[in-house]
């Protein structure tokens, strides 16, 4: 019997600069660069703007779909799908297989890009990298998002808080400065409270805070909004 051969599907990239209202799209050919200042084959965005790293995402297309590389230096990207959200940190990638959004994040702007996806085969769950994995039952006590979003803040806003995570003396100081009554100890506690709970919940082992972060920032435990409300 003949094997057929898989036909490889398309992809239509477009982004709408800020302050413009003429969209800008190319089609995937076989990989594209996206950034302030990207390699090529490349797809600029935010040319001026210095908070977004020169080359923040590689796109490759393969035949079973799109993959999506961060390849920035120091902020997560956004990738929004038919099965959700998943929040792609440095140096992660994921393939999708139906049309998506990527968020790429700026100072005070988001950048959207548009991805236009057709001929691959919906396997429903974009990647098994996409599934959730967290039980439903797990709820964080409200007491505790204030410090946990200090935790995450330098991951969500790098260019306010800087790129090295915060300590709990650093949390203490920016959450008492709106008006929480709280001490680097108790912020440690907090931390270390959340961190035994997500690992006794899910049967995983998180090595150390910065792991901590990446898990409450990629399942929406922890979003800007809340490092906004608490810190900013």
């Amino acid at each position: 019997m003949k094997r057929s051969q898989a036909s490889r599907g398309s992809c239509l990239v477009t982004h709408t600069q800020w302050k413009e209202s003429t969209p800008t799209s190319v089609n995937l050919k076989t990989d594209l660069w996206i950034g302030r200042d990207p390699n090529k084959p490349k797809f600029q965005i935010g040319p001026e703007d210095q908070f977004i790293s020169a080359n923040a995402v590689h796109l490759t297309l393969r035949e079973t779909g799109v993959e999506v590389q961060n390849t920035s230096s120091h902020s997560q990207v956004e990738v929004h799908h038919t099965s959700g959200v998943r929040i792609l940190f440095p140096r992660e990638s994921l393939t999708v297989v139906t049309s998506s959004k990527l968020l790429i994040p700026s100072r005070d702007i988001n950048y959207s890009i548009q991805l236009e996806l057709s001929g691959f085969t919906d396997q429903t769950t974009v990647s098994t990298q996409t599934k959730r994995l967290v039980p439903e039952d797990l709820r964080l006590a409200d007491e505790r998002i204030p410090a946990l979003a200090g935790l995450c803040a330098s991951f969500l806003f790098p260019q306010h808080f800087g790129t090295a995570p915060l300590n709990a003396s650093q949390i203490a100081e920016l959450l008492s400065a709106k008006g929480y009554v709280i001490t680097p100890k108790a912020v440690n506690h907090k931390i270390q409270r959340t961190r035994e709970q997500v690992e006794e919940h899910t049967g995983s082992y998180l090595e150390n805070r910065q792991g901590l972060a990446q898990f409450l920032i990629r399942h929406r435990y922890i979003t800007s909004d809340d490092v906004r409300k608490h810190l900013m």
